[in-house]
């Protein structure tokens, strides 16, 4: 009430101007107590703010009146009641305590190999990198997969309230770095082709390109965009691979497949196919977890079609293990 009110209005330059939501992200017990939060951030060292910050990123979503189902929504909208009130302290040091731990667990058992290591966090596109040419030993990473999870939209709050971003305009530019952007930034322009030759990916992405094809943007043509542009960039993501790689270093990729309007994209073997384009051998692809029958993703309106045959299809996850031939790892 009033008296929350007025605790808050010294902290209310704390709360981002740019952010907006259909209801609001907390009520006001908790976003008082959020607010304070953030207030005490700025008095920490730098390294132990971004710890908590990284906490109560991680934590904040739980204490809000929005829930992931997996996609960020309102709490009434998955028929969820509001939360009126909660305790941020707890959870929030629940979550600073198992990051403390973990950070004890790396020093006890891995201290004489990981204590003397220079490690060095690079914050920007890996498209822009300036990592020397074979420099690189090993790589592990898991892309965004080709199933437009809109990794902006749904950690929103947390590049708002955290400071992470400021504005929309620098929240676009974001997207636009993300692997193949979004469909909702690539859906109504002027068709997207491949940038390399690859037939049956062509042929693949042709198909998609006539599917609902009278919905336009919102049908098969502006599908096809996404995924053209999803491709275009996982070959410069390869391309990038091949030239930073030492010779004998290996990349460890794990990647789902992806049903979009009834036609499916295996991009772990195409993905496997550009890699060899780009002068990269393929190890090993290994199908890790197959998900089932019936999964939501598959019987969207977004993903099925007249190609789909309901009963059979998959969604599953692989890795993609690929090398640099030649020489050995320095």
């Amino acid at each position: 009430g009033a008296g929350i009110a007025e605790l808050g209005a010294p902290l209310a330059r704390y709360r981002p101007k740019t952010f907006r939501s259909r209801i609001p992200l907390f009520s006001e017990p908790v976003e008082a107590k959020f607010l304070w939060a953030l207030s005490r951030l700025a008095q920490l060292p730098s390294e132990e703010r971004d710890l908590v910050r990284i906490a109560l990123g991680a934590v904040m979503i739980s204490v809000s009146n929005y829930t992931y189902e997996p996609s960020l929504g309102s709490r009434p909208g998955a028929g969820k009641p509001l939360i009126p009130n909660a305790s941020l302290n707890r959870v929030l040091r629940k979550k600073l305590s198992d990051m403390v731990g973990d950070i004890g667990l790396v020093r006890t058992q891995h201290r004489t190999t990981w204590q003397p290591r220079r490690r060095n966090v690079i914050q920007g596109s890996y498209f822009r990198s300036e990592v020397a040419a074979g420099s690189i030993s090993l790589v592990v990473t898991s892309p965004p997969y080709m199933n437009n999870y809109h990794y902006l939209r749904n950690t929103r709050p947390q590049l708002h309230w955290l400071g992470l971003i400021d504005g929309t305009a620098e929240q676009h530019r974001v997207e636009q770095d993300n692997v193949g952007t979004f469909w909702q930034t690539v859906r109504d322009r002027a068709p997207v082709n491949l940038g390399f030759v690859m037939p049956e990916l062509n042929e693949r992405i042709k198909t998609l390109r006539q599917t609902n094809a009278e919905r336009g943007a919102y049908g098969g043509p502006g599908w096809a965009n996404y995924v053209a542009t999803y491709f275009n960039d996982l070959d410069r993501f390869v391309g990038l691979l091949g030239v930073q790689l030492a010779p004998g270093a290996s990349a460890v990729i794990v990647i789902g497949n992806s049903i979009t309007q009834g036609v499916e994209f295996k991009v772990d073997q195409l993905l496997a196919s550009l890699a060899e384009r780009n002068g990269l051998s393929v190890d090993e692809i290994r199908v890790l977890r197959t998900k089932r029958v019936g999964d939501s993703i598959v019987n969207s309106s977004v993903r099925n079609g007249e190609f789909v045959d309901r009963r059979s299809a998959r969604l599953y996850d692989s890795v993609v293990v690929l090398r640099r031939v030649g020489g050995t790892i320095p």
